[in-house]
């Protein structure tokens, strides 16, 4: 039987009277004493008239609103192209609640959920060791074009200015809840959108993942081999970036001394400083925690059915039938959604380009019995691109401040 939301705040209130909850204050088991803030977008670029249009975000929000106020008792802002918002998602709007969105308070739980387009781009920064920035895109930031005429490549309708990219996010949520140290707070933010999973520039995302041999692996090494030797030799793979510095030449154009210019140092060791699939669970229970389920690895794309996005609608199918997830449970029921839309939006493309191959030869005068016989060059190669462009896999990310146990409850982070 499901715990009552008085049951579940009694249990927390008596653990706070425990030795672990006096040792422990930080976190604040008294959950009747704990602040709950949602900030839900979804952006859908205007009507089915234009090219990149997306049909469930404002259905994802709606339904993510109405289960975070319904079972968890959230106080929720949403933005979105429905006449029901709060706002619009505009590159203001947006911007001012990530500003707004992080309280200089304890013991607050944050839901953050972004439904729309997201893309990257080059960049320089050694942050990012697949050298792309990914952003978000703002309703305002997608160029409109009528399907009348040709798809234009999709780079070539963002406006860059009005983007917000993966740093800017950090700061604003990430970094600035460190800044302000704040105790018993907890992030979740959720993007169904491609490119994802790096949003947040969340250091560990590999030594989080299942579902794979690999990730299998990874995780039985982890827990038989380093982490025994971290507690019993003290001896850790984890590595601090080390830099040094290089002097440059002085400036004809300002007249500034020679700076100094700090560089990574190369070093055999350059490979731990990115989540390398076998980090160890340290604890840090003191820090807020932060955690990012998202649609797709930064390198991939993800799809959405006439219907349904990918990712939100089988989180909360999974949050209305168990209260209690683990991070396992949560990725299972993303890749499940995830699969389940590739093949219904196959299936969508089989089926629109049949019904108009069928069309197209009525028109022709061909006995019903040869239309499906004949076919138009046309249809094929539309069809054959865009069967192209989902071919590969879509695989879920889920990622973190620090390693996470993938068989830990999510529920503290969505709790009564």
């Amino acid at each position: 039987m499901a715990q009552t939301s008085h049951e579940t705040n009694a249990f927390y209130a008596a653990l706070a009277k425990t030795p672990i909850g006096l040792l422990f204050p930080h976190l604040n088991f008294d959950q009747s004493q704990r602040q709950k803030k949602a900030l839900l977008i979804g952006s859908t670029y205007g009507s089915k008239d234009y090219h990149w249009t997306l049909v469930s975000p404002i259905n994802d929000v709606r339904n993510m609103k109405e289960l975070l106020i319904d079972l968890f008792g959230y106080t929720v802002t949403t933005l979105h192209e429905g006449d029901d918002a709060d706002g619009r998602p505009t590159h203001a709007n947006i911007q001012q609640a990530i500003n707004e969105f992080i309280l200089e308070e304890d013991n607050v739980d944050y839901v953050l959920m972004y439904a729309g387009h997201s893309f990257q781009m080059d960049t320089l920064s050694s942050k990012e060791e697949d050298g792309q920035s990914e952003y978000i895109i703002p309703c305002d930031a997608l160029r409109l074009v009528s399907r009348r005429e040709p798809v234009p490549a999709f780079e070539d309708v963002i406006d860059t200015e009005k983007v917000i990219f993966d740093y800017d996010l950090h700061k604003a949520l990430v970094k600035k809840m460190e800044d302000l140290n704040v105790k018993g707070c907890q992030l979740v933010a959720i993007f169904d959108s491609c490119h994802s999973c790096t949003l947040l520039n969340l250091k560990h995302h590999r030594c989080n993942r299942i579902g794979n041999i690999t990730s299998t692996l990874r995780r039985a090494s982890r827990r038989v081999i380093l982490e025994p030797m971290q507690d019993n030799f003290g001896f850790s793979f984890v590595r601090t970036e080390t830099q040094r510095s290089l002097d440059l030449p002085k400036s004809p154009v300002d007249g500034v001394d020679p700076k100094r210019f700090p560089l990574p140092l190369i070093s055999r060791w350059s490979r731990f400083r990115q989540c390398s699939g076998f980090c160890l669970r340290v604890p840090t229970l003191d820090k807020p925690l932060v955690i990012c389920i998202s649609a797709a690895k930064d390198s991939q794309a993800t799809w959405e059915s006439d219907s349904n996005g990918s990712l939100i609608g089988p989180l909360i199918q999974l949050f209305r039938q168990d209260r209690n997830p683990t991070y396992k449970d949560v990725m299972i029921s993303a890749q499940e959604g995830v699969t389940s839309v590739r093949g219904s939006y196959i299936k969508q493309v089989n089926d629109k380009y049949a019904k108009a191959k069928q069309e197209a030869q009525k028109k022709k005068g061909l006995p019903r019995a040869l239309w499906r016989f004949a076919s138009s060059p046309k249809h094929r190669a539309e069809k054959a691109d865009q069967l192209e462009a989902i071919k590969d896999r879509t695989d879920p990310q889920l990622s973190s401040m620090r390693p996470l146990v993938r068989y830990h409850l999510i529920c503290v982070l969505f709790s009564d």
